[in-house]
């Protein structure tokens, strides 16, 4: 049940559940319940033809506070070695190049980031089998953290930048900062509609904000109402999230079928 994307774009969303998970795209299927995270998901779902009266918005089970606790306990033995870092922790989150990104702006970012001495730049690709001929010019620049987990970056890093990759939601479940670099893709996503002042449009704007970071540890890139109600809609199904058990959610309506 696992279908969770950033992007508005429906790609990859593919769990029908009968007391089993199905796929959604068989239109002749009957069944009784559709899971959506949250309203932007239920939204999708609609325009895909979905019954609105299946549609349940439950929340995501990936980013519920139960699971990143347990989560912690199972990485608890993984770490990310920075005893060489002495300025801001950085991630960069990769999206398959396929996926409408620039890959150009990409090379330009990195090297732009890579100037600061007072940035710790780690790079990681994701996960899903993405290749990576084409930051063969960084081996020697940067880490390439392909076999430390997103999860464990997610916790070591101060920002990490990222715009077509759900690990941001981890991120900022971490109460890390995100930026989003809308200039070098041309998707739509979750972070511009809810977390605004994540945008950047520019290297310089990127930069300007990492700078701001660096003079004062204390200054946040999200708002505190923003990343609450970003969480609110997106991880947990419209519910207020100190006051929300994903799981108990998910529990009552297994138990009911």
């Amino acid at each position: 049940m696992h279908t969770n994307t950033p992007d508005t774009d429906p790609r990859g969303m593919n769990s029908l559940i009968k007391k089993k998970i199905i796929d959604w795209t068989d239109k002749g299927l009957n069944f009784d319940y559709f899971i959506s995270h949250g309203k932007n998901e239920t939204s999708i779902r609609k325009q895909l033809g979905v019954d609105p009266s299946t549609l349940v918005e439950l929340g995501s089970l990936r980013f519920s506070k139960e699971w990143i606790v347990k989560k912690k306990k199972i990485d608890h033995l993984m770490s990310y070695n920075d005893n060489l870092c002495n300025g801001i922790k950085l991630v960069l989150f990769l999206t398959k190049i396929d996926y409408n990104t620039n890959e150009i702006s990409l090379l330009n970012l990195i090297k732009a980031i890579l100037g600061n001495k007072d940035i710790c730049l780690v790079i990681k690709p994701q996960t899903r089998s993405m290749g990576t001929t084409f930051l063969r010019g960084f081996v020697d620049k940067v880490d390439i953290a392909y076999n430390t987990p997103s999860t464990v970056l997610s916790k070591w890093c101060d920002i990490a930048i990222v715009w077509g990759s759900s690990i941001g939601i981890q991120v900022l479940c971490e109460n890390k900062d995100i930026l989003h670099p809308k200039y070098i893709h041309s998707n739509s996503s979750i972070y511009e509609e809810y977390l605004p002042e994540s945008i950047v449009d520019s290297d310089q704007h990127l930069l300007s904000l990492i700078n701001k970071k660096i003079t004062n540890k204390d200054f946040n890139i999200i708002q505190k109402e923003h990343r609450n109600n970003f969480l609110k809609q997106v991880v947990y199904g419209g519910s207020e999230p100190n006051s929300t058990n994903i799981i108990h959610k998910y529990d009552n309506i297994l138990s009911s079928l």
